[in-house]
């Protein structure tokens, strides 16, 4: 169960985190890393559609489902920092 909720933690945290990423590069107009960036969301949806589809049936309430659900936060929380310090503007 636990190897399980790391896994879907592991896959809500990469497309979350991605998404955000995704976001702030169409924002910039930042074309080159938008593209690369949606190329990794493809294989991050498609990951994450497995392995959530075989911890679902774990329900809601679950360690699996808390997992899933505090991912989202931590990860868009961190992709913002991220974009952020290695998109720092030279002064």
């Amino acid at each position: 169960m636990y190897q399980q909720a790391l896994g879907v933690f592991a896959a809500q945290f990469c497309l979350v985190g991605l998404l955000g990423l995704q976001s702030q590069h169409i924002r910039d107009g930042k074309k080159l890393h938008a593209a690369i960036t949606s190329a990794l969301l493809g294989v991050a949806g498609w990951t994450i559609t497995g392995v959530v589809s075989s911890a679902y049936t774990q329900g809601m309430l679950s360690v699996v489902f808390f997992a899933f659900l505090i991912a989202g936060p931590i990860a868009i929380s961190l992709s913002i920092y991220a974009h952020e310090h290695f998109h720092k503007e030279k002064k």
